[in-house]
């Protein structure tokens, strides 16, 4: 719309002026010479036709709805200017009342009601005509009492033509001056051109119908068009479309009723010959009364839409459970809902009249001054206030959003008791800093006060761990374990110094955080704790607790992190107490974080190792003692590098402590068995060491059937070791994996048996057939009798259960006649041959039977 003003407003504008300077100039040629009709019909069509252009170019430029309501008034425009020059002309009157006026009036009606924005309902049009009709009605009495006063009395011939146009002209002019009472301010200007163009209409048909004049009543026809053009001169086109004026506050006094006096009083002033007066003033009052009626109607309705509005508002303020304040700019409460008395604790008109803030606990006043500021300064809609109250059972905390009043000064506080909900919280932030199990610190909580403690200087941490604890919690069930925990936890707390803070960190691992980090007050303490431990605690069935502890001191530490390096320095300490026995503490010291460093570059070479597959299989033969005949070989891996071959005791360990044993497994038992199928002895067989997360993985034993039929190895070669510490740690698992392996023909080993700490019930539940006396015991016969009781004792149970014997490291002839004496049949160890590289070994022929 800017667009189209800034681009025709001038020569608009301009072709404007030159139509009024021409109107002008028709005028005074009509009033001083009326024997030039030539002339005067002239200048009359050619200020007309330019009126007619320019509203036609406005059809042209508007949108598709308005097109057509232009168009027509641009053709009401033509038909006038031709009816004008008619009448200048001195032509037919009967071609400008019978022909001529009554295109002009119906196009104009057309265009008026295609005009968007114009549709109403009946009561909306019924206010919209009454105003019309009034301001018409009005402005015609003021204008008949004009020409009768001007022409000193009512003409002897009135002409009928303009008369019987005077109502059409008065309909439009009511409706364009209802249309535009109802606009905006700023939508007024071109609507208020159109309204003064209807009124000069009317004016004009009534001079002409009174005075008999048609210089007079042609000079005001062409102001009824000059008006029409210059009423597109504003840029917008859409007149009675936007902007309507919504949610104005009804009035009791319309703009419309203002020029019913005036109206009255000219229509009383004026001779009544002819009954005109009569009639006007009868229809201004007929007008007035209508328009007082319908409004009162429109009030009536109002209100009770108005009230039913407020009995909704105050339901739903007095049924919210939420207290809702209404306060001045100075604060003092002015209402106070129903739910204010559950919140507040005080009945609402013990409210009002109070400062809201003096409600409020001292310590949040401020605080919440300066949240409500914050609507004044930073023009936020809406801010969230979180203070306490007190009441009679204490103080309450509330949570209110406040809000600046619409319509007025103050404000409106919806305020709800979180007292509830601050509770829980607290109590989840308890929760959080303590553990459920023991009422000690958690590890959270226990790395926040160690940071803080960091902060301001040195801190020293203890980290413990119970020693047997897996195994205790294993064969006595986790409640027992849960017991054991708590118990662990109090003596803990007893056998702390002042200042000292205890944590259970998980699982059976605790901390303390020590009060003073000196050397004598910390060995004091990690003292006193390994003895209140070691003699403080037994189990259901007898077994004793004890406990490694790690220290390390450090700080201060500008760090957050500062506080889990001094954790994991003393846990690592305490690693070096455990290979130390237990039941002891150790103080960090710098190599120990030297030897992780060396594991973790270790793992991550072995890991590459395992993926590259730069390892190598050693085998090493098992003989038959009496015989020497190798009747079996076991699987030993190796790692090439750097050049090195490097045993099983530098990497086996590592492995075993990660899930890489897992990868690091199946080659060994692909290989082997790869290896073993290529040997030409058939009775040959090989045994295979498993780690604990191999039998824990479920898809071990799909990957020995896997193996064995990749290669045709027949199940009763392939021998399967694992460790009695194994098979007790999860003795349902392995017996769940091995037993449908045992079925399949393959056999089952213990290895190292006699060095674990489990009870030998267990040989029943676990489907073995061949134990392996472990080396020390082995080393100890002839030297140590009780190894040899051992041994014996050994071979024995063995015989009793049908289980075969491997005795393993046998390094001299001594050890194996011990051996064979005591009933052993097979043996693996120095004295029979090194570990051999699968790719170095030549296979033997087996002997002809």
């Amino acid at each position: 719309m800017a667009t189209a003003r800034n681009s025709t407003g001038r020569p608009v504008l301009g072709l404007v002026a030159g139509s009024a300077l021409t109107a002008v100039v028709v005028v005074v040629a009509l009033a001083l010479d009326d024997r030039a009709p030539a002339l005067g019909a002239a200048f009359t069509g050619l200020a007309g036709a330019s009126s007619a252009v320019v509203l036609g170019a406005a059809a042209y430029r508007a949108a598709p709805p308005l097109r057509l309501a232009w168009g027509a008034v641009a053709v009401a425009a033509a038909a006038s200017t031709v009816a004008l020059v008619v009448v200048v002309a001195g032509w037919s009157d009967a071609l400008v009342w019978a022909l001529l006026r009554p295109v002009a009036v119906v196009a104009f009606c057309v265009g008026l009601v295609m005009t968007p924005g114009i549709r109403r309902d009946l009561r909306e049009w019924g206010l919209l005509l009454l105003d019309g009709w009034l301001i018409g009605a009005s402005a015609f009495a003021i204008a008949w009492l004009c020409l009768v006063r001007t022409a000193d009395g009512l003409p002897d011939a009135i002409r009928m033509g303009p008369l019987v146009f005077l109502p059409f002209d008065l309909v439009g002019a009511s409706i364009c001056a209802g249309l535009t009472l109802r606009l905006t301010v700023r939508a007024r200007p071109p609507a208020l051109l159109l309204l003064l163009a209807c009124v000069t209409a009317v004016a004009a048909d009534t001079t002409w119908a009174v005075a008999g004049s048609d210089a007079w009543g042609t000079a005001l026809w062409l102001g009824v068009l000059v008006l029409f053009a210059c009423s597109t001169a504003f840029g917008r086109l859409d007149v009675f479309t936007g902007e309507q004026a919504k949610n104005s506050p009804p009035r009791v006094a319309r703009v419309s009723q203002v020029v019913v006096v005036p109206g009255l009083l000219a229509a009383l002033l004026t001779p009544s010959e002819g009954g005109v007066t009569v009639l006007v003033a009868s229809s201004l009052l007929c007008a007035l009364a209508a328009q007082m009626l319908l409004a009162a109607v429109q009030h009536g309705r109002l209100w009770r839409e108005l009230q039913d509005q407020a009995d909704r508002l105050d339901a739903m303020v007095s049924e919210s459970g939420d207290a809702i304040l209404q306060v001045d700019e100075r604060g003092w409460v002015e209402f106070a809902n129903d739910a204010a008395a559950e919140v507040f604790d005080r009945p609402p008109h013990e409210l009002t009249g109070r400062q809201a803030v003096g409600l409020l606990h001292r310590a949040d006043r401020r605080r919440a001054l300066r949240e409500i500021q914050r609507l004044e300064d930073e023009g936020v809609d809406a801010v969230r206030v979180a203070a306490r109250v007190e009441c009679a059972d204490g103080w309450r905390h509330l949570e209110a959003t406040v809000s600046r009043r619409r319509g007025g000064a103050g404000y409106t506080l919806s305020t709800r008791d979180v007292s509830e909900r601050v509770w829980l919280e607290a109590e989840l932030r308890r929760q959080a800093d303590t553990d459920a199990l023991t009422g000690l610190l958690s590890r959270s909580a226990f790395l926040t006060a160690t940071a803080q403690r960091l902060w301001h200087g040195p801190a020293a941490v203890l980290f413990l761990d119970l020693d047997g604890f897996k195994s205790i919690n294993d064969t006595e069930g986790h409640a027992a374990g849960d017991r054991l925990l708590t118990r662990a936890a109090d003596v803990i707390a007893g056998a702390l110094g002042p200042g000292d803070v205890a944590a259970r960190l998980g699982g059976d691992e605790f901390a303390v955080l020590a009060g003073s980090p000196q050397p004598d007050a910390l060995t004091a303490t990690a003292e006193r704790l390994v003895a209140a431990l070691t003699t403080g605690i037994t189990s259901r069935l007898g077994s004793r607790i004890s406990a490694s502890i790690g220290i390390a001191v450090d700080g201060p530490i500008r760090d957050v992190a500062g506080a889990a390096f001094v954790v994991r320095d003393a846990d690592l300490a305490m690693y070096e107490a455990k290979k130390r026995g237990g039941r002891t503490w150790v103080l960090f010291e710098p190599w120990m974080r030297q030897r992780v460093w060396q594991r973790t570059r270790l793992q991550a070479a072995l890991a590459r190792a395992i993926e590259d597959e730069a390892l190598r299989l050693e085998v090493q033969p098992i003989v038959a003692l009496r015989t020497g005949e190798r009747v079996g070989f076991e699987a030993l891996v190796r790692w090439e590098d750097a050049g090195t071959l490097r045993g099983a005791s530098d990497f086996v360990p590592l492995a075993e402590e990660t899930p890489l044993v897992v990868p690091l497994g199946a080659w060994v038992l692909r290989t082997a068995l790869v290896w073993l199928a290529s040997w030409p002895d058939p009775a040959v067989g090989v045994a295979v060491n498993v780690a604990g997360r191999q039998v824990a993985d479920p898809a071990f034993g799909d990957l020995v059937r896997s193996h064995l039929e990749a290669t045709g190895v027949e199940p009763s070669r392939l021998t399967l070791e694992i460790t009695e510490r194994t098979a007790v740690d999860d003795l349902s698992r392995a017996h769940a994996v091995l037993k449908p392996l045992r079925a399949l023909g393959v056999h089952v080993a213990l290895d190292d048996f006699g060095t674990g700490f489990s009870s030998l019930g267990y040989l029943a539940g676990l489907p073995v057939d061949e134990l392996k006396i472990d080396r020390r015991f082995v080393s100890g016969l002839g030297v140590r009798p009780q190894d040899e009781a051992l041994v014996r004792a050994v071979l024995g149970l063995a015989s009793d259960l049908g289980l075969r014997v491997v005795a393993e490291g046998v390094e001299t002839p001594d050890q194996a006649e011990a051996l064979l004496a005591q009933g052993c049949a097979m043996a693996q160890g120095l004295l029979f041959g090194q570990g051999t590289l699968i790719e170095d070994l030549r296979p033997v022929a087996p002997s002809a039977p």
